[in-house]
């Protein structure tokens, strides 16, 4: 699961990093999809989503990051 970087930009990676005991870059990675398998990053996963929800974020759970372009 990825987040956009407009979603990331709402979610405050400094508060989820001190609850979860890691650094505000592997926060970041884990809201990329470039890190995390693990039970800690499904919680901050779940945690983002939560944030998301309360600032309004539509949820539509995950925007679109790399759409296919069709050349005609």
């Amino acid at each position: 699961m990825k987040f956009s970087d407009s979603q990331i930009k709402k979610i405050n990676k400094s508060a989820l990093a001190e609850k979860y005991e890691c650094t505000e870059q592997y926060i970041g990675q884990v809201l990329r999809g470039e890190k995390g398998k693990n039970k800690k990053a499904k919680a901050i996963r779940k945690d983002a989503q939560a944030v998301l929800k309360i600032v309004g974020d539509p949820i539509m759970e995950i925007e679109v990051v790399d759409p296919i372009i069709v050349s005609a």
